[in-house]
């Protein structure tokens, strides 16, 4: 992937069917599903051009992602994941139930067009959401200004906000980055498919009781 987008899954849950083989829609997007007891989830990973990059580069990449988004059922949860190169400031009351209370720094275009999408995907941006000291929600470190801010994200839709538990910057994880690493708790009900059972044969050994089922057995030697 030209783009280093990527996904860690633990092996057995591929193997044993709770979550599906990654699925690169381009160099800037990947999906997941996951299977869970009455429905799915679909995590949806990407990484966004920045904000020097061309208005044609923006735009492509935030039509992709609106056609992903747009091929996943309704019924099922959506995890909104990535680098997204954006700044979507505090205003939570322009943006009430999008942008959370706890946002910081100013918004700026990049910011815009995330905000826009996620108010037409009825989606939450739940780093906002999280009463915390601003290290922990501050991701990357500008070269030249040395000013902390975040443009790492991770959205749900809004119906499911019962589910993220925390969601908050791990400050000491080490991934060879100029950013942070964002850690999400978030519950689902997990269904692994289950390999068929083959009926076992049963054997009545009370039945060799029986002197002439002994020498039967005793015959086929």
């Amino acid at each position: 992937n030209y783009y280093g987008v990527a996904l860690c899954v633990k092996t057995k849950l591929v193997k044993n069917g709770t979550v599906s083989e990654p699925n690169c829609h381009n160099d800037r997007i990947m999906t997941i599903t996951i299977n869970q007891n009455k429905s799915k989830a679909v995590l949806v990973n990407c990484y966004a051009p920045t904000l020097v990059s061309n208005t044609e580069s923006l735009d492509t990449f935030y039509e992709d992602l609106r056609k992903v988004i747009e091929e996943i059922p309704k019924s099922y949860d959506l995890i909104l994941a990535g680098d997204f190169n954006a700044r979507v400031g505090s205003d939570h009351e322009r943006w009430r139930g999008t942008l959370g209370p706890h946002g910081i720094g100013k918004i700026n275009q990049s910011g815009q067009r995330l905000l826009e999408l996620a108010v037409q995907y009825n989606l939450r941006i739940n780093n906002t959401f999280f009463q915390l000291k601003n290290h922990y929600k501050t991701t990357w470190q500008h070269p030249r200004s040395k000013s902390w801010h975040t443009i790492d994200y991770i959205m749900t839709r809004k119906s499911n906000r019962s589910q993220m538990l925390r969601c908050k910057v791990m400050r000491g994880a080490e991934c060879e980055t100029d950013h942070k690493m964002i850690r999400a708790t978030i519950k689902l009900k997990l269904n692994p498919k289950r390999s068929k059972r083959t009926n076992k044969m049963v054997y009545d050994s009370s039945k060799l009781g029986s002197e002439e089922v002994r020498n039967t057995f005793y015959d086929k030697k």
